[in-house]
């Protein structure tokens, strides 16, 4: 749902968020912060703050999605394969 995605990366959400909402929000968080965490252990993924390595590679997802969204067209598979290694290598042990 790129037009979804779109508007929710352009809004501030947080002041009209219910209680059941902003507990979504965080458990996604905790998930994806266990997740970096469990890899770090198995010593696939760099040390550093979990919050942050979440950020850097949600914010690589948000411009990729933006640059393909500006040329009006999905991304090739070639493309991806080549977003998906340079945002692995970002955080890679």
């Amino acid at each position: 749902r790129p037009d979804a995605f779109a508007y929710l990366e352009t809004h501030c959400h947080d002041p009209y968020l219910d209680d059941e909402s902003r507990e979504v929000a965080a458990a996604l968080d905790a998930a994806a912060a266990d997740f970096v965490r469990r890899s770090q252990r198995a010593g696939m993924m760099r040390s550093g703050p979990p919050d942050v390595l979440v950020a850097m590679v949600f914010g690589a997802f948000v411009g990729l999605h933006k640059h393909a969204r500006l040329r009006g067209r999905s991304l090739s598979r070639s493309e991806l394969d080549t977003a998906r290694d340079a945002t692995w290598h970002m955080v890679a042990a």
